[in-house]
C-alpha cells in the first residue's frame, strides 16, 4: 500500500521541535527500527522545523505489552536498561576518537556518531512508547489493584533510585552555593559545559555562564533550600514507607520499577543527546569551512549523503532541494525521502488528517490548577525573546533550557509528554498548571490567542479574543 493510502488509516501522535537534520535524522533512523509492521514519518521544515509522526495505536500496544511483562518481573525493562547503557558506552568511545583532522577524518567521524546516535534510540525508545497514556495505563494498573494512591506518594514512586546527570549537576551546584564555594565553578565547566545543548544548537557554557547560575539562586535561597533538601533526600526509603502503608504486591511494586527506569532512562539519554550535539556542531562547522557552504545550509544533510567523490556542488544540491520541505516515511526497515514539492504534498496530506475544528483541546493533567491568559508558541530557542511574564507556555515539549520561561509561565501546554516527562516534572516544582500530551496545541494555537487552562480537567479553551 502507498504511503499516502496509508495516511489517513493511522491515528497519528506527533513530535515536534527545532532540530537540525544532521543532528536528529539517525535517532528517528533508531526510533523507527521499533515498528516494523507500521508507518512513520519525519519533516524538517523550512531546515529547522521538526515534526515526527508515530503509529499512536502501535505505541500503546508496545506500553501495555511492557507492563504486562513487568507484572510478573522487571526482566524485559532491566534488559532495554542494558542495551542503552551499552549503547552509550559505545558513544562514550566514539566521543574519545573524534577527529577534525581533515575532511576524510571529518566525514568519518560523522558517520560514525550517526551509527551511535541511531544505536542509541533502538533501544532508548521505549521511554517514548509510554507518552500517549502512559499515566492512564498506570492508573488503571492501581484501579485492577484496588490501589487508591495519593497523588504526592504517586509522585514518589515515580521517582528512579538512582540520581541524573542533571540532577547531579544541580546538586553539585547547590552544593557549592550553600557551602561559598566559588571554586566549583571550573569543575562544572568541565563537567557539564554541554547542559544547553538541544537537537537545535550547539553552546559550550564557560565559566560565566556557570557564575550566573551561581549566583542566580541569591535570588530565591528558600527555594533553593527546597532544591537541596529534595536532591539529597533518601526517596527509596520514602518509597519503601509508601509500599507498607498501600501494602503494594509484588506486582505493582514491578510496574513502579518500570516506570521509575523510564524516567531515567529518558533523562539520561538527554545527556548523551547533548555530547552528541557538541561534537556534530564542531565536525559540521568544520565541513562548512572546507566546502565554502554555510552551516545552516549543511545542516540539511547526514553521513547518507558522504560519497567518495562527494564535492561542494552535490552536496549544495542536496541541501536546495531540501531548504523549505524535506521528509523520510519509514516502513519497517525501508525509508524513502521526499525533498521539496513531494515533501510538501506529503506534509499537506498529513495536516488535512489532523484538521482540527473545536474549541477545547484536551490533554493530561501534569500539575493541576487554571489560569485564563495570552498563548505564546515557543517551539525552540529562537522563540524565546518574545515569551513575557505571565504568558501562557505552549510548546511541543520542554527541556531544561526552557525552565527560565517556566517560571514566568502562567501556565504551561505542550503537545506531547507523559507522566515522567519533563513539563510534567518541572511543573509540579513550580507549581504551575501544566497539561501535556495535547498532540495539537502547538498547531492550533496561535500567539496572543486569549485561552483558559482548566489543568484540573486537562483541557484548553480557545476564547474570543476581544
Amino acid at each position: 500500500m502507498k504511503i499516502t493510502q496509508k495516511i489517513n488509516q493511522i491515528k497519528w501522535y506527533r513530535q515536534g521541535a527545532n532540530s537540525r537534520l544532521c543532528f536528529i535524522m539517525k535517532g528517528w533512523d533508531g526510533a523507527y527500527c521499533y515498528a516494523p509492521t507500521t508507518l512513520g514519518i519525519t519533516f524538517i521544515l523550512n531546515g529547522i522545523k521538526m515534526e515526527g509522526y508515530f503509529d499512536e495505536d502501535y505505541m500503546n500496544d508496545h506500553a501495555r505489552n511492557m507492563i504486562k511483562c513487568s507484572r510478573e518481573n522487571t526482566h524485559k525493562i532491566d534488559k532495554e536498561m542494558d542495551r542503552s547503557r551499552k549503547a552509550w558506552k559505545f558513544l562514550e568511545q566514539i566521543f574519545a576518537k573524534v577527529d577534525y583532522s581533515d575532511m576524510e577524518a571529518i566525514k568519518a567521524s560523522i558517520t560514525e556518531l550517526d551509527k551511535g546516535n541511531k544505536d542509541m534510540w533502538d533501544p532508548g525508545v521505549v521511554a517514548d512508547h509510554f507518552d500517549p497514556h502512559g499515566e492512564e495505563f498506570l492508573q488503571e494498573e492501581l484501579k485492577r489493584q484496588g490501589i487508591k494512591m495519593d497523588k504526592q506518594d504517586l509522585i514518589v514512586m515515580l521517582r528512579p533510585s538512582e540520581m541524573t546527570y542533571y540532577q547531579q549537576f544541580k546538586l553539585a551546584l547547590l552544593k557549592a552555593f550553600f557551602k561559598k564555594d566559588t571554586s566549583v565553578v571550573d569543575l562544572l565547566v568541565k563537567e557539564y559545559f554541554f547542559i544547553d545543548n538541544s537537537w537545535e544548537s550547539a553552546k559550550i557554557l564557560t565559566a560565566d555562564d556557570f557564575r550566573k547560575r551561581y549566583d542566580e539562586l541569591k535570588e530565591d535561597i528558600s527555594d533553593a533550600k527546597l532544591q537541596f533538601e529534595d536532591l539529597q533526600n533518601d526517596w527509596k526509603s520514602e518509597q519503601k514507607k509508601i509500599i507498607t502503608k498501600y501494602n503494594l504486591p509484588k506486582e505493582m511494586q514491578n510496574i513502579f520499577h518500570l516506570y521509575q527506569q523510564l524516567f531515567f532512562l529518558r533523562d539520561e539519554r538527554k545527556k548523551y543527546v547533548q555530547l552528541l550535539v557538541h561534537h556534530l556542531s564542531i565536525l559540521y562547522t568544520k565541513l562548512s569551512e572546507i566546502l565554502d557552504i554555510p552551516f545552516e545550509t549543511l545542516s540539511l544533510i547526514n553521513s547518507d549523503a558522504f560519497t567518495k567523490d562527494m564535492d561542494r556542488e552535490s552536496i549544495l544540491e542536496i541541501c536546495m532541494r531540501r531548504k523549505n520541505y524535506f521528509a523520510s516515511a519509514y516502513q519497517g526497515d525501508k525509508n524513502t525521502i521526499f525533498e521539496g514539492d513531494d515533501a510538501k504534498a506529503l506534509a499537506e496530506e498529513l495536516q488535512a488528517a489532523e484538521e482540527f475544528q473545536g474549541k477545547v483541546i484536551t490533554g493530561q493533567t501534569a500539575c493541576g490548577g487554571k489560569a485564563k491568559g495570552l498563548a505564546r508558541i515557543v517551539i525552540g530557542e529562537t522563540h524565546f525573546g518574545k515569551f513575557m511574564e505571565g504568558d501562557i507556555l505552549v510548546a511541543p515539549m520542554t527541556r531544561p533550557e526552557y525552565v527560565p520561561l517556566m517560571k514566568k509561565a502562567k501556565a504551561i501546554i505542550t503537545d506531547e509528554g507523559g507522566i515522567t516527562c519533563h513539563a510534567a516534572v518541572i511543573s509540579r516544582e513550580l507549581k504551575v498548571p501544566c497539561v501535556i500530551g495535547t498532540k495539537i496545541a502547538t498547531k492550533v494555537l496561535k500567539d496572543n490567542d486569549m485561552i483558559e487552562v482548566d489543568a484540573d480537567k486537562g483541557t484548553i479553551t480557545i476564547l474570543d479574543n476581544l
